[in-house]
């Protein structure tokens, strides 16, 4: 009978552990959960503010002269990350973004309770425009520590560790940008450190690191283009609506360039941007002009044949801010043509008494002329 009661006492209190330990389980499961979707919505909110103000994260291509073949580079909010940086099991956030062509690295992360900026840093460069934008970081143990390299010898790189809430010097290291490999103390630990391009890099890479970045942030749950949106007012809408409008229009005709030909100076490329109010309404047109080509044909007397060639000309789009969205108004195929006595027709912007206006007139480019042209529509 006694050895009954123990047995069933020595059952009773298996099942009781077994219950603590699912409870302290649960507990801490739910206290972790909380913790990650706590910290995916201030990542979150961080990420949309700088992608309302950079731009989502895209690539474009860059001058194969200046840079080198098969080159882009990343802007808008280029990078976005979950990283451990003190090595404390919990995650801060690390972005990058392109500021007008000049790329910062920034860490975020909490302190004193509040979820604030820890480290903010132009991102690694050199002297030599060819080599473009990077961040680097050192994996140690389970933290990272931030690698600054100096720009005029960016061999000699810094080590920077977070603790208590502060980037502190931690170290150096020296690198080499040709092979990229690092070492500490003369030793190889190439394995242990990860450098991440964000400008001169393939244009291959620069797709994958689009999509990888895309991903990195939608994980955070509340980035959506939806959701973005939804926090813009009306003038910015209609900002990156133009904005997204005129992107596609330099994607397929080319930046703004002058070139020459036979002497003559012209603008390549989308030659000429402008909001215009044509209607007086208050809300401002968006006026595009860019050079495109008519496939032509004429007789050869000599040979009996038709010569085919392509004509240079100028097309204009005008689009309109609906309150939504930016909708075409106008599209001229051709708005000025070029004659064999090197004259052109070109648009004169005119002002009327409630809206400007558009004229045609014929002219003769002269290189003066034509340069005044060119610093007027790119400015």
């Amino acid at each position: 009978m006694r050895h009954e009661v123990i047995k069933g006492l020595w059952i009773f209190g298996i099942i009781i552990l077994i219950i603590i330990i699912a409870v302290s389980f649960s507990v801490s499961l739910g206290n972790k959960n909380k913790k990650a979707e706590r910290f995916d919505k201030d990542a979150g909110n961080v990420c949309i503010n700088y992608i309302k103000k950079y731009g989502a994260v895209k690539w474009e291509a860059l001058d194969e002269a200046k840079y080198g073949e098969n080159k882009a580079k990343l802007t808008g909010l280029c990078y976005a990350r979950q990283m451990d940086f003190n090595g404390d099991k919990s995650d801060e956030l690390m972005i990058c973004y392109n500021d007008n062509n000049v790329y910062y690295l920034e860490v975020w992360g909490y302190h004193g309770g509040k979820f604030v900026q820890l480290y903010k840093e132009e991102a690694n460069s050199s002297e030599k425009v060819s080599e473009g934008y990077w961040t680097a970081f050192y994996r140690k143990g389970d933290r990272y520590l931030i690698c600054k390299s100096d720009k005029s010898k960016p061999s000699e790189v810094t080590l920077y560790s977070l603790h208590h809430g502060k980037f502190k010097k931690s170290g150096n290291a020296t690198y080499d940008i040709g092979s990229n490999t690092y070492s500490i103390g003369g030793k190889d630990v190439k394995d242990k450190f990860e450098t991440i391009e964000l400008s001169c890099l393939r244009k291959s890479k620069a797709e994958v690191t689009v999509d990888l970045v895309s991903s990195n942030i939608d994980a955070f749950g509340n980035i959506s283009s939806q959701a973005i949106t939804n926090t813009l007012n009306e003038k910015e809408r209609k900002a990156n609506a133009y904005y997204e409008v005129v992107k596609k229009r330099i994607d397929k005709y080319g930046d703004p360039s002058i070139k020459s030909d036979s002497g003559k100076k012209y603008i390549d490329g989308l030659a000429y941007v402008r909001q215009i109010d044509f209607d007086g309404d208050g809300n401002e047109e968006l006026c595009m002009v860019y050079r495109t080509y008519k496939s032509l044909s004429k007789y050869d007397e000599f040979s009996g044949d038709y010569i085919y060639y392509d004509k240079p000309q100028y097309s204009l789009d005008i689009y309109k801010w609906d309150g939504s969205s930016a909708k075409r108004i106008l599209n001229k195929e051709c708005v000025s043509v070029y004659f064999d006595d090197d004259t052109v027709f070109y648009l004169l912007l005119k002002k009327g008494k409630k809206q400007p206006i558009f004229a045609q007139t014929t002219m003769i480019w002269k290189t003066n002329t034509v340069s005044r042209l060119i610093r007027e529509n790119i400015s």
